[in-house]
């Protein structure tokens, strides 16, 4: 798809607000224009936008970027896994600079081919496929910018609309103050604009690990007494079964149970989260912790997570596959297992990486036949020499093991 300016799009505006809907969210132009005509600050701009322009345009990610003299500041983000939130970039070493500094949308079907993309700031996320357009394209403010984790061709619909979300964008901007709020409260060195100031440095130091101790006594307090009373309700609960309850009562008890067991294991995954979120080997794992995090906002499901290997050694193609893989599978059992369980594990089976899900759903084969998902993910594990199974245990549910040779 080539470059275009904003004001050649072929959809006129009264068109798009009207019709352009994203039948999987609801969510169209005009709820985007009632949430920004009320914003009163910079922080509800960014949170609205971010949201509202990933759901219209189905994308895995999005992101609100500001001009900040010569950098570009990723100012805030909704993705499956992080991706630039709080870092800036050169202006002219950025796709939401190069549509800054020439005042027009641009759409990259395979960042691997187009020279305007700076590799190395993308090769750890899931992005291959991207759309950004600039705010305020006369005298742009910043740009806004929406991702695909697979090849993805932005369709005119989806330029429109993101262009008509931009255009909001820059009145509420320019209606609040766009020099109101700071964009970011932290200062920067007059030598170096990317650099904090050394006097900046300790406190921002103490502050974080103050934060790392909190999670911890956190986590150990909801472990050693949440958890364990909800553990003693719950088997209080189930003993009371053996006094041979009336049929009715004994409903409301199973009924109890049942919110108890998901109560704990969403608390399970709370503790998790505090306890080993910041200690992670990196970014890659972090990435998995988001996924998981996405699953269970749209979900309801706090999966159980088992990681027993180091991510950041694993080559690019091949994280990327699994993630990739991982973010197919956790969709499926969102839309089909009817599940209220899934366990997600990665670990190395000699010379392979292996991702494993399982859920206590319907199973597979009454859900539907083999679809683009599945055939992806098998061809994705052969592309590595590895391999995919679905598989029904007699226990019910489904599990997916994906595998993926590391000796290539």
């Amino acid at each position: 798809m080539k470059d275009k300016p904003q004001q050649e799009a072929s959809c006129t505006f009264d068109a798009i607000l009207e019709t352009m809907l994203d039948t999987e969210s609801g969510v169209t132009l005009e709820d985007g224009k009632q949430r920004l005509s009320k914003a009163t600050s910079h922080s509800e701009i960014h949170e609205i936008v971010r949201t509202v322009a990933r759901k219209l345009c189905n994308s895995d990610g999005a992101a609100f970027v500001m001009k900040d003299g010569e950098q570009c500041f990723y100012v805030d983000e909704d993705a499956i896994s992080p991706l630039w939130k709080g870092q800036r970039f050169p202006i002219t070493n950025c796709i939401s600079g190069w549509s800054m500094l020439n005042k027009q949308s641009t759409a990259v079907s395979n960042i691997f081919e187009d020279p305007r993309i700076p590799i190395d700031a993308y090769r750890p996320t899931f992005v291959r496929s991207l759309l950004m357009v600039p705010i305020n394209i006369e005298s742009p403010l910043g740009a806004i910018g929406v991702y695909w984790a697979d090849q993805h061709v932005a369709s005119p619909e989806q330029v429109m609309v993101l262009e008509t979300l931009a255009k909001m964008t820059a009145q509420t901007l320019l209606r609040i103050g766009i020099d109101k709020a700071p964009i970011d409260p932290v200062p920067h060195s007059s030598d170096h604009p990317g650099d904090v100031p050394s006097e900046y440095k300790g406190a921002i130091a103490h502050t974080k690990l103050e934060s790392v101790l909190s999670m911890e006594d956190l986590a150990r307090e909801l472990h050693d007494t949440v958890l364990q009373r909800l553990f003693s309700t719950l088997i209080l609960l189930q003993n009371s079964k053996n006094y041979k309850p009336s049929a009715k009562l004994l409903t409301k008890l199973e009924t109890c149970i049942e919110y108890l067991n998901t109560a704990i294991r969403e608390l399970r995954g709370v503790i998790f989260g505090l306890e080993y979120g910041h200690k992670v080997a990196g970014k890659r794992h972090n990435n998995i912790l988001a996924l998981a995090s996405e699953f269970t906002r749209s979900s309801g499901i706090t999966p159980v997570l088992d990681i027993r290997c180091n991510l950041e050694s694993v080559s690019d193609d091949c994280y990327f596959d699994i993630i990739s893989v991982a973010k197919e599978l956790l969709s499926n059992t969102v839309r089909h297992s009817q599940a209220t369980e899934c366990n997600l594990s990665i670990y190395l089976d000699g010379s392979y990486l292996c991702l494993d899900i399982s859920d206590n759903g319907i199973g597979i084969a009454q859900t539907h036949e083999s679809g683009n998902g599945l055939r992806n993910a098998k061809a994705r594990a052969e592309s590595h020499m590895g391999s995919f199974e679905v598989q029904s245990p007699s226990t019910g549910g489904t599990r997916f093991l994906w595998r993926a040779c590391l000796t290539l």
